[in-house]
């Protein structure tokens, strides 16, 4: 009986020993995946803003932050994929080296030439591993529809758990670049034909210079519609102090300082500006305020006042000033037309010689750029540069550009990135980078 009783105890026991094991070891189980598969530990924001390269940089370096990684412009993401007859849209997403949503799920982040396809991507294509697949990517440009194309090897297939849309994944900078040629811009190691984004001129004011008074009602009315904001009336004896000038020099009747204030000035303002007080006999010379220069010579870095100025020649012989070699070009359409610095004879450079600049304005970045030596002033004398080549360093105070040794031109560099995948170390620390983003405005 004692036997028996055994027997029929452990008849009940074992399969509920057994359930429990399979039931706490399936929590287990899933705990484990839960707590390690990055899918769980993604981060990404809601809303479309622009993301600085200081912005990546900080969160990178956070102690709980295991990868983050830019992406691109919704618009820009949506591109077409062939593979022998078939042919679909898929969206795209960049990705380096480290990306844990590949490298824990099986496969390796595609470099120049690679994509990694998601699971269903793949069986739509019915592509493999090996295989190549063609990616193009349209655009609208100056009235024309474009199209370029590039053949990447599949590296990868990542699995329906990780990804489970149609999607592929790319190399950064290949994402990069078919968002900078959908926005116009050339990209010259691909042969994608564009524009070359030259940064356009802006302005903290303008100089009125006028053969007659202003009204206080014509003051007024220079604030509506103008992006200007104030009207200052100044002595004209002090008229381009430090510039020199012929002693026989028309001095003006009116001097008048027209400031703005947020936005600046560009060159739409100006035209407007200049058909309002063309009646007054206005000359008009665009002031880039905090205008700092460094010139680099053999012994090092010497900081030179600088003066900026452009006008047709009968305004600059009107007010007796030393002829402008760069006119009235626009720096956008011909930087070299307005590559050129009138210097101080006492600096110890000749005519046509080659020379240096740092060149600030606003408290933004200094731009090295190379000018020529257009000509000497006489010793003392501020340096003197195009309005236009100011406007451009101005523009450097609220956008990007650089000096790009390619086209010997300035450019407008690439804007911030428009969002980001971010993954936490462990799912113990999303909640908390959760709250370290929304805190900083993101959502």
């Amino acid at each position: 009986m004692g036997a028996s009783l055994m027997v029929a105890i452990g008849a009940v026991i074992t399969p509920l020993l057994l359930i429990l094991g399979l039931k706490y070891g399936l929590v287990e189980f899933q705990r484990q995946r839960l707590v390690q598969d990055p899918v769980y530990r993604e981060i990404r924001p809601t809303q479309v803003r622009e993301f600085a390269a200081d912005f990546f940089e900080t969160i990178r370096a956070r102690p709980d932050v295991a990868f983050i990684i830019p992406s691109i412009l919704r618009g820009a993401s949506n591109v077409g994929v062939t593979a022998g007859e078939a042919r679909f849209q898929l969206d795209l997403l960049p990705s380096v080296a480290g990306d844990p949503l590949l490298q824990e799920n099986g496969t390796a982040a595609p470099a120049e030439g690679e994509v990694v396809l998601s699971q269903s991507a793949a069986e739509r294509l019915r592509l493999e591993r090996g295989q190549t697949v063609t990616i193009s990517v349209g655009r609208r440009f100056q009235g024309r529809n474009e199209t370029v194309a590039a053949s990447l090897r599949v590296i990868g297939i990542l699995a329906a758990r990780a990804d489970p849309l149609d999607r592929i994944y790319v190399a950064l900078g290949l994402a990069e670049d078919i968002e900078n040629w959908r926005l116009g811009t050339a990209v010259a190691s691909r042969n994608w034909s564009g524009s070359t984004p030259v940064p356009y001129a802006s302005y903290d004011g303008l100089l009125a210079i006028t053969q007659r008074e202003l009204p206080p009602a014509e003051e007024t009315r220079l604030q509506i519609g103008t992006g200007i904001s104030r009207v200052e009336r100044l002595p004209p004896a002090s008229l381009l102090d430090g510039v020199p000038r012929r002693a026989d020099a028309e001095q003006p009747v009116g001097l008048y300082r027209l400031g703005a204030v947020g936005t600046p000035l560009q060159s739409d303002s100006i035209a407007a500006l200049a058909n309002r007080l063309r009646p007054f006999g206005a000359i008009l010379v665009p002031i880039v305020e905090q205008l700092e220069a460094e010139l680099l010579t053999a012994v090092g870095p010497r900081r030179i006042p600088v003066v900026a100025l452009s006008m047709p020649d009968e305004h600059a012989a009107r007010l007796g000033l030393p002829p402008l070699p760069w006119g009235r070009t626009p720096i956008a359409e011909q930087f070299r037309t307005a590559a050129y610095v009138l210097l101080s004879s006492d600096l110890g450079f000749a005519s046509g010689s080659s020379v240096t600049l740092r060149l600030s304005a606003g408290g933004g970045p200094a731009l090295g750029l190379p000018l020529t030596v257009a000509g000497l002033l006489p010793p003392g004398s501020p340096m003197i540069i195009s309005a236009e080549l100011a406007g451009i360093v101005r523009t450097a105070a609220d956008r990007p550009v650089l000096m790009s040794a390619e086209l010997g031109v300035p450019v407008l560099a690439r804007p911030g990135y428009r969002g980001f995948r971010l993954y936490a170390r462990n799912i113990e620390e999303v909640a908390g980078l959760v709250r370290h983003l929304t805190d900083q405005g993101l959502e």
